[in-house]
């Protein structure tokens, strides 16, 4: 699946290439994340034991005729035990107080946005922007003690509003903030998610990010998800990701 990812990464960076040279921005990321959080089903909880990632991302900003559009892609994976609150069943799969039980978590996500309305240039700017994130999810949960193990695979669309703003403190340094926001409610599944950055970027050039950028920041992901509620295959999940990053930004 990363690879697949990579691969569509690297084809719209050649396809870009050709006709936007000028207005092209590849940015280099790792992210030291830390998951906590809870799942669960049929009335029962189990809440997870903090659990430590640091993974590496790419995204592409492209700006052309003042159209303004980034690709990203963000794997992220983590294991972690499970402390069973109260019995609760996980896609149909029941688990208990006193299990061990072990979560493996992937979370790899491929993400495309727009700017739609910007506001203001040179000292503070503020951009609206509409996205859309292909999120590849897979919960594998298995009982170290009974050997029972719920295995769900799950690719979910989030179309998403947002904004972002950047304020210019001097010539080098800026400080920029992001905010993602998703929330869907359909046929017994439920989404919501919201995602949201600050950070600091500084330019290597005065004035000019021809020799390109350092930026370090703060990121969280918040994710609410019931799957088929009331039903006995029925699934909760609530996840917290957050952690600071560090990224190296190129124009070309």
């Amino acid at each position: 699946m990363h690879t697949i990812w990579c691969g569509l990464v690297l084809a719209l960076a050649a396809s870009s290439c050709s006709f936007a040279l000028g207005g092209l921005r590849p940015v280099l990321s790792i992210w030291d994340t830390e998951l906590t959080g809870s799942l669960g089903g049929g009335g029962g909880r189990g809440h997870l034991r903090k659990s430590d990632d640091t993974s590496f991302g790419a995204s592409l900003n492209l700006h052309f005729l003042g159209y303004n559009a980034t690709f990203e892609y963000r794997p992220l994976a983590y294991s972690a035990w499970v402390d069973v609150q109260s019995a609760f069943l996980f896609d149909n799969r029941a688990f208990g107080v006193g299990e061990q039980v072990l979560l493996d978590f992937d979370w790899n996500s491929f993400d495309w946005n727009f700017r739609f309305f910007k506001l203001g240039e040179k000292t503070l700017r503020m951009d609206l922007i509409a996205g859309l994130q292909i999120a590849d999810i897979r919960v594998d949960l298995r009982s170290v003690t009974t050997g029972v193990r719920a295995d769900v695979d799950e690719t979910l669309p989030l179309p998403y509003l947002g904004g972002k703003t950047e304020f210019r403190v001097n010539e080098r340094m800026h400080l920029g903030g992001d905010i993602r926001y998703f929330n869907l409610d359909i046929s017994g599944n439920s989404v919501e998610y919201l995602e949201a950055d600050v950070s600091l970027r500084v330019s290597l050039a005065r004035s000019s990010d021809s020799l390109g950028s350092f930026i370090m920041g703060y990121r969280r992901r918040e994710l609410d998800a019931v799957f088929d509620d009331g039903r006995a295959d029925e699934g909760r999940i609530n996840l917290d990701i957050d952690g600071p990053y560090a990224a190296l930004r190129w124009q070309f």
